[in-house]
């Protein structure tokens, strides 16, 4: 006959694995958090890894739009183009409750970078869609869009990096006469151990076309 002891301790064991049944099975079902998934893709975006972007992160019809080799080569040029350092991307947190049942979701994101023209900043919309997962039933994966990256660029964009001078502002007087303008100028020189055998006709030749006198040229 079994001791009180002996039951007891069947009936604890008992309890004990039916509650780790339970915990593994309620493990199981719980759904992915799209506030986790959403930060694990920024904490790689900030550290430009286009890789793993493509790789772990974007939805099927994303990927039918753009091979990894073309999605981590061009973005990877973009940024590295533009000197893009210090990547700042934040978002509000999603509400989760209210997500469970929806197949999409868009979040407002702010993002800012520098790069070597300044600062640049704006914001998009980034959309999370749910997709079986092979391991982990469903979860969310990104719609990428090429304005992430930047504002108004499509898929069929080229990206071209040029510098361009900025002219000086120009300065007039109340009567609108030039104080300080813009132009060309031009600047012409002698240099004496050049021209010692025929430095003579040189500096006339060189005054006739500047309307001087030579003696102007040799006070130079």
């Amino acid at each position: 006959k079994e001791t009180t002891e002996v039951k007891m301790k069947k009936v604890f064991s008992g309890l004990l694995f039916s509650m780790m049944i339970a915990i593994f099975f309620t493990g199981c079902n719980k759904e992915p958090s799209p506030n986790d998934f959403l930060q694990d893709y920024v904490n790689d975006w900030e550290e430009q890894r286009f890789e793993k972007m493509y790789k772990e992160y974007l939805s099927t019809s994303t990927k039918k739009e753009v091979t990894r080799e073309a999605f981590v080569n061009r973005y990877e040029k973009i940024y590295g183009d533009m000197e893009v350092e210090n990547i700042k991307i934040s978002f509000s947190p999603i509400e989760e409750k209210g997500v469970k049942k929806q197949s999409s979701i868009e979040i407002p994101l702010d993002i800012s970078f520098r790069t070597f023209a300044g600062e640049v900043k704006y914001e998009e919309k980034l959309m999370l869609v749910k997709e079986k997962d092979k391991d982990e039933g469903k979860r969310w994966f990104v719609q990428w869009q090429p304005n992430l990256i930047l504002p108004g660029l499509t898929h069929d964009d080229k990206v071209r990096i040029a510098s361009i001078e900025g002219k000086r502002g120009e300065i007039f007087d109340r009567h609108q006469k030039p104080l300080a303008t813009n132009g060309t100028a031009y600047e012409i020189g002698l240099v004496p151990e050049q021209i010692e055998e025929n430095g003579k006709e040189t500096k006339e030749k060189l005054a006739k076309v500047l309307q001087i006198p030579v003696e102007e040229i040799n006070k130079k």
